[in-house]
């Protein structure tokens, strides 16, 4: 199996959208930001359409999504269910936003928001979790791919924030960075983590062990895409900015921020591929 360069983005795209919505929420609940809101869920439906477009694309015609939606107990029947719910949602949210509905309403529809799009972050990493291919067969997974989703959202409201400093306000810009920075690094944890999980893995095969990304053929786009562009630059960056607080770079941080994390989420999805696919599968 090549590189499934569709779902490869789909996910990516997907994971931001409703990691975006789920930062939405929190505006919401704490009463902050609301200068944002409205631009955040656009961006979460937008970025969710989109992957849900290029997923069509996985499946060579899009009426075979007619098959998909018979059998909800499945993978991606669960994924399918999921991206209509959280859509429909986000959806809803916007025009109770622009209308005018009161915060207890909008509250309510973000809450569902907020659980089905939490679910639909880790079903997008839990499809991959197969015994018959041992480099994926870990619930690692999921958290990886949340992770991501996590820290793509967050830049993106990020960059929405920053460029709105003059109403959303320093100390809630300070605030988003600072849970950006904990998301890149519990990323960083989830990646060590099954990197640690490949070091100890049955059925083990020279194919698919950890040394490939530390020192063999995939090693530049470990280093290069998955820990230098989407985590150690997001990192310095966000941790800089969060220990000289009297710096006033907020967009710069967001804008590089979220396409390191792009980089990196494009190359761990690819690796992902790669390293699970190139082995021959324990049948």
């Amino acid at each position: 199996m090549e590189v499934q360069w569709p779902l490869v983005f789909f996910t990516l795209l997907t994971g931001l959208g409703v990691s975006a919505f789920s930062c939405v929420a929190v505006t919401e609940w704490l009463g902050v930001a609301e200068s944002i809101r409205m631009q955040g869920a656009m961006t979460a439906l937008v970025a969710m359409a989109m992957g849900g477009g290029l997923s069509l694309l996985h499946l060579s015609h899009p009426f075979r999504t007619y098959h998909i939606s018979k059998h909800f107990e499945t993978g991606m029947g669960k994924e399918m269910l999921l991206i209509g719910i959280t859509g429909s949602l986000v959806l809803l949210y916007i025009i109770l936003l622009g209308a005018g509905f009161s915060a207890q309403a909008r509250k309510v529809v973000v809450s569902l928001g907020l659980i089905s799009s939490i679910a639909l972050a880790f079903e997008m990493g839990a499809i991959y979790v197969l015994p018959a291919r041992p480099a994926w067969n870990t619930w690692f997974w999921p958290f990886v791919y949340a992770a991501s989703a996590a820290v793509t959202g967050l830049f993106t409201i990020y960059i929405w924030a920053a460029a709105l400093d003059g109403r959303v306000g320093e100390v809630v810009l300070l605030g988003i960075n600072k849970a950006t920075l904990i998301a890149l690094i519990t990323q960083a944890g989830t990646i060590l983590a099954y990197m640690l999980f490949l070091r100890e893995a049955p059925y083990k095969d020279p194919r698919r062990r950890a040394i490939r990304l530390l020192a063999g053929d995939m090693s530049f786009p470990f280093w290069g895409g998955v820990v230098i562009a989407g985590l150690a630059v997001p990192i310095g960056m966000t941790l800089y900015l969060q220990a000289m607080q009297g710096a006033h770079f907020f967009l710069a941080v967001a804008v590089v921020g979220l396409i390191g994390a792009l980089i990196g989420g494009i190359a761990i999805r690819a690796l992902m591929y790669t390293l699970g696919s190139e082995a021959d599968p324990i049948l």
